[in-house]
């Protein structure tokens, strides 16, 4: 059985050039202007307004589904510092677990090697700064992209099913599956963990639609979705326009 802390030596995104596509209309707005929302599994300890705990929730619409069909596209490895402050923006980070990111001023290492956040503590099994990963999927009803960043005890059900992608040597869009949602109970606490269903291969034409989506999404980057959230400046109702700091 493999350890859930063992890397699996995925491959990350290529460096492709994303290809532009606007529905009339649209024609002048280019990649830096799309913004692909993220899908999160609504906890208990969610800081969502209205939240069903145990739902995907997509903050693209506000939409709370039970079980999601989806398409992976592609994964990034990353870390993550979390702050004691339940909804405060992370302490520290990194796409890429080379080194934080520069959306964090003040990073507390130059690196992720040799950082002591990154090493567990003398006791605990892992570290302060957690590694996940960023998963940019499209669901299969709607074609919406999205990303999906799994870490902690979603992060052992995630990796086996990206194994069997990497043991049948097969793309990621080559495949379609069902994720829905189990309630794990222990003393003193609750959370949700997604379960996959078994892997549907899809027929050549699929591949083909799917394989375009990839070329298509192939420059995304988490970071950048996160840091749109965090600049986003508060909307002052009463004066009816974005405070200015």
């Amino acid at each position: 059985v493999l350890d859930p802390q063992i890397e699996l030596g995925i491959q990350e995104v290529p460096a492709v050039q994303p290809t532009h596509h606007a529905p009339a209309g649209l024609e002048l707005m280019d990649h830096e202007d799309l913004v692909i929302p993220r899908m999160v599994l609504v906890q208990p300890s969610s800081q969502i307004e209205d939240g069903i705990t145990g739902s995907f929730y997509l903050n693209l619409t506000g939409e709370q589904i039970e079980e999601i069909e989806i398409v992976f596209l592609s994964l990034t490895k990353g870390r993550v510092l979390a702050s004691a402050i339940i909804g405060d923006k992370p302490l520290c980070g990194s796409s890429d677990r080379v080194k934080p990111s520069p959306r964090f001023e003040n990073p507390v290492s130059e690196k992720c090697e040799g950082c002591p956040m990154s090493i567990p503590k003398q006791g605990s099994r892992f570290p302060a700064c957690t590694k996940n990963y960023s998963l940019l999927c499209v669901l299969t009803e709607s074609r919406i992209p999205f990303w999906w960043t799994v870490k902690a005890t979603a992060l052992w059900p995630t990796q086996k099913v990206l194994t069997q992608f990497a043991f049948a040597d097969r793309s990621l869009f080559e495949a379609k599956v069902r994720i829905h949602t189990q309630l794990v109970t222990k003393p003193g606490k609750k959370y949700y963990v997604p379960v996959y269903s078994k892997l549907e291969w899809l027929s050549e034409e699929e591949k083909r639609e799917f394989a375009a989506l990839y070329q298509r999404y192939a420059g995304e980057n988490p970071d950048r979705v996160f840091e749109l959230e965090e600049e986003a400046k508060p909307f002052d109702w009463e004066a009816g326009e974005e405070e200015t700091i």
